[in-house]
């Protein structure tokens, strides 16, 4: 094995520019595909605080009009607990705005900075698990006797206090003074719903998305058929009592991955198997293109050494002893560009995951990617596994060819 090592570094050096662009190329497909498969993953897998994110249905709108005319509005308190009141399946629902609101914060006589604000109700914190790091979240109670009361992130206390140890301290958002009770650690911009800067009571009053706890041991796809069911009857009941608009039938609730490919057609349930096609396209081709390159960069460094292999066979070297040094040397350059690309992954998730994952409107907070949820090791070892059949391919036949000349005809063949 020593011997055989010291003889894939001797070819190495004797062919080092086409050596490093193997393993370079290598190493970016290995990097480029690790990058889109961690913003796939970042939408829908579970992180904290939005650890049931596999438990959860989100109703963004609501539809109501008459035979004549239709509008569409943000889920009110009251319809909300009209519908979830008898869905089975369902151990909790909260009503939250979609996007956080962008508003002035400041304390004493501060300057004032901007920071993302989140308008919710206390059942909020039984669904999403922030974890605090002082104090506690508001509950319903504070929210129906309309307290102005805020929970703000550690980079928010740290930005206007200089510490996160603020409760009961006071912080004024839009000039209207709040009361800190409890101050969360960092949230990352890809929770969907879990992420803001600050979070304050909706006062009763909210109107916004849905959002739809089920139980652990329910099927989310009977909770829907259920939430279906239950909105026929609140229709049911709008007729019977003359309402003058009526709730419509839309494609709601949807789960977390069919929130985040919705768009704008609210209307319609996503096709998630036209998705997961266009997924696999996009892979392919990520891997493809790369590999097409290499296999190229991989024939032409063993055409160069046919004479090399010559000179093996005519001291002896068998024609299996061959071919197991070219597989050797791929397996190598294939382990070495795939270490290289998941390293620049790695780093780039951890050091440079604002240039994708970030919102240029934030303010305060910075995205982490949480590398362990986002990036299965069982998709990079087919990732590595696909690149060294391609590198395999491209060399170990040109290889095989080669080993099966007599040493006179491949000494005869010109580099």
């Amino acid at each position: 094995m020593k011997r055989a090592l010291k003889q894939i570094w001797y070819d190495a050096k004797c062919q080092p520019v086409i050596t490093m662009v193997t393993i370079a190329g290598t190493a970016f497909a290995i990097f480029l595909i690790s990058i889109v498969i961690m913003m796939n993953e970042a939408k829908t897998v579970p992180f904290s605080p939005e650890m049931n994110r596999d438990r959860l249905l989100f109703c963004p709108i609501l539809m109501q009009g008459t035979e004549r005319m239709s509008m569409a509005g943000p889920f009110d308190t009251q319809t909300a607990r009209d519908i979830c009141v008898n869905i089975p399946g369902l151990e909790r629902w909260s009503i939250s705005n979609e996007s956080p609101r962008t508003r002035s914060v400041m304390v004493e006589n501060l300057y004032p900075i901007q920071a993302n604000t989140r308008t919710v109700d206390g059942e909020y914190w039984n669904i999403y698990d922030h974890k605090f790091l002082h104090g506690m979240p508001f509950d319903s109670v504070a929210v129906s006797s309309a307290r102005k009361v805020a929970v703000i992130s550690s980079a928010i206390a740290k930005k206007v206090y200089a510490t996160t140890d603020v409760v009961g301290r006071e912080i004024k958002i839009e000039r209207i003074p709040y009361k800190v009770v409890g101050v969360v650690e960092n949230v990352s911009p890809l929770a969907t719903f879990g992420y803001s800067d600050i979070w304050i009571p909706n006062e009763g009053r909210q109107q916004g998305c849905l959002i739809m706890l089920c139980e652990k041991d329910a099927d989310i796809n009977d909770v829907k058929d259920a939430t279906h069911r239950s909105f026929e009857v609140y229709r049911s009941k709008q007729r019977a009592s003359g309402a003058e608009m009526v709730l419509y039938d839309i494609k709601t609730p949807f789960t977390q991955r069919e929130y985040m490919l919705m768009g704008q057609n609210v209307m319609e349930s996503p096709d998630l198997e036209k998705d997961n096609d266009r997924q696999f396209v996009i892979y392919l081709i990520l891997l493809l293109v790369p590999a097409i390159n290499l296999a190229g960069m991989s024939q032409s460094r063993l055409r160069q050494r046919v004479a090399d292999i010559g000179v093996r066979r005519a001291f002896g070297g068998t024609r299996i002893s061959v071919f197991l040094s070219v597989l050797l040397e791929n397996m190598i350059v294939t382990l070495a560009g795939a270490v290289i690309g998941l390293m620049a992954a790695l780093a780039f998730a951890l050091f440079g995951a604002d240039l994708v994952f970030g919102d240029t409107q934030l303010m305060v907070s910075t995205s982490t990617v949480y590398i362990g949820n986002v990036l299965h090791w069982s998709t990079f070892a087919w990732i590595v596994a696909f690149c060294f059949i391609l590198n395999m391919l491209s060399s170990g036949l040109p290889a095989l060819q080669a080993a099966r000349m007599s040493p006179v005809k491949a000494l005869s063949v010109k580099k």
